[in-house]
């Protein structure tokens, strides 16, 4: 199972915990209105979480594209043999470059 597909319902789940704990030791709200708080707090955070989980998937798989490409361009590169150098094929003999002799 893929690890990022759990990452919603884990940080939903934490959320959740932590404000039924809240609201269990508050003791401020009624029970109807403690469930609804809950209620909404795991929607809210579920959300969050595929948010958060939807941007680490297409970071990854735009990193995945561009490693192909750049693995595919390397593979592609013909290497060219180095040209002679200047020194070896145009020297004609004379020291300086003004045309004197």
């Amino acid at each position: 199972m893929n690890k990022r597909k759990l990452i919603a319902p884990i940080l939903m789940l934490t959320a959740g915990a932590i404000t039924y704990v809240i609201l269990l030791c508050g003791g401020i709200y009624s029970f109807r209105d403690s469930l609804l708080i809950l209620l909404l707090v795991l929607i809210v955070f579920y959300l969050i979480g595929r948010v958060i989980q939807t941007r680490i998937d297409r970071f990854v798989r735009e990193n995945e594209e561009r490693l192909k490409e750049e693995e595919s361009r390397e593979g592609a590169v013909i290497e060219k043999e180095a040209p002679e150098s200047e020194g070896e094929a145009g020297e004609t003999g004379n020291a300086n470059d003004n045309g004197e002799a």
